[in-house]
């Protein structure tokens, strides 16, 4: 028998550059600077360069019966199902990943579980009986709980999905939500979970306010930067760009979409396609910026995004969708659209060519409004997370 004080396990699906991705890479930082041993497992991508870090061990699986799920997120309706139906039926998959972490971990006190879609819920179940550890989840997969998020279609199908979930829940010590959004599903989807105590609000970013000098408007350019999937809205944007009397768009960020973003920017030389940025690339890319876009066409659990552009001095356009709405004040910090006007190009090229207009001479006042948002740090993240492993006795939890 050993005793593992404070040995932690964060796990992803995938790492790489996407907002959740950076979220659990900054987790399992939290946890490096309480003073665990930490150990990051994955599946797809890879963890980008200048993220890694010394005191945290990194660890590529090769996925478990997992198909597919390395192609990005998709709206067809067709794959959404067979996901969900994965979600059901991979207990075999989770439990070769919780026996691959006991074989090169050992057993944790803690076990950190982020985006896991396509893992069966029983992987909480194994975490908690095979390794005996506390088990922490950050709801990133909304589909795992939300009624319509994965198959709107079907939503008679995705009631049947939840109520085959939700047994799991019970095996989780604590859920992580990271915005006000999410925390409201959870509690209308799962009431039984309703109780205060194992629900946490929380988001962070690294603060890091170098952008001292006055950032001057640039007449009109607009920037897209993430994840380029049909999801995201990035042609949504591009084709409303074309039409609109805009000076620039600017895209970074990968995906499936690449070679349809590249041939965009072939088509209309006011899009410059960077490709994915390194954190050198993206400090180059907010400033050469006036207005950071996220016009995602389903519900968002959070925008990193948003706040990584705030860190920058730079206002924000979102769509209505999920946690987005509440991270701006709209006119003040950026403007919020609605879906249907980010699905008709010619009203979203309207509100567009609007916004600009108003920005003449004025774009002072949504900078100021930016100053005026307070951005959550890593630091103060810590200190909270430091709160609730006391309050779950992790700090001294033993382990075989």
């Amino acid at each position: 028998m050993g005793i593992n004080k404070k040995k932690a396990v964060v796990f992803s699906l995938r790492a790489g550059w996407g907002g959740a991705e950076m979220m659990a890479i900054k987790l399992a930082d939290a946890y490096a600077d309480l003073g665990f041993d930490v150990h990051f497992f994955y599946f797809f991508g890879n963890v980008p360069t200048g993220s890694e870090s010394s005191e945290i061990r990194y660890y590529k699986l090769k996925p478990f019966f997992m198909w597919g799920l390395d192609r990005g997120d998709s709206r067809n309706i067709l794959e959404k199902v067979y996901l969900q139906v994965l979600d059901l039926i991979n207990f075999i998959g989770s439990l070769l990943l919780v026996l691959s972490i006991r074989k090169k971990v050992g057993c944790p006190s803690i076990i950190h579980f982020n985006k896991i879609r396509g893992l069966s819920g029983f992987v909480f179940l194994w975490s908690k009986y095979i390794l005996r550890s506390k088990v922490y989840y950050t709801a990133h997969d909304y589909e795992f709980f939300s009624p319509n998020a994965k198959s709107s279609a079907m939503s008679g199908f995705g009631a049947i999905y939840r109520k085959l979930k939700s047994p799991f829940l019970r095996f989780v010590d604590r859920f992580f939500c990271p915005s006000q959004y999410v925390l409201h599903v959870y509690k209308s989807c799962y009431p039984h979970l309703n109780n205060g105590n194992n629900l946490a609000n929380f988001s962070f970013v690294e603060v890091e306010l170098g952008a001292d000098e006055e950032k001057k408007y640039k007449g009109g350019v607009l920037g897209y930067l993430g994840r380029l999937e049909s999801i995201k809205g990035v042609e949504e944007l591009c084709a409303a760009f074309i039409k609109s009397n805009c000076k620039k768009l600017v895209i970074g960020g990968g995906g499936s979409l690449a070679d349809r973003i590249a041939e965009y920017s072939a088509e209309d030389q006011r899009i410059e396609f960077r490709g994915v940025l390194d954190e050198v690339g993206k400090k180059s890319f907010f400033h050469d910026i006036d207005f950071l876009v996220v016009p995602s066409v389903w519900e968002e659990v959070y925008g990193l995004v948003v706040v990584e552009s705030f860190v920058n001095r730079v206002p924000v356009i979102v769509s209505d969708q999920g946690g987005l709405p509440e991270l701006i004040s709209s006119g003040i910090s950026g403007e919020v659209l609605k879906l249907s006007e980010i699905n008709n190009s010619d009203v979203f090229a309207f509100r567009l060519d609007s916004i600009f207009s108003r920005c003449v001479g004025e774009y002072e006042s949504y900078q100021q409004g930016v100053d005026g948002v307070i951005v959550r740090d890593i630091s103060s993240f810590v200190r909270d997370l430091s709160i609730y492993l006391s309050e779950d006795e992790v700090l001294y939890a033993q382990s075989f």
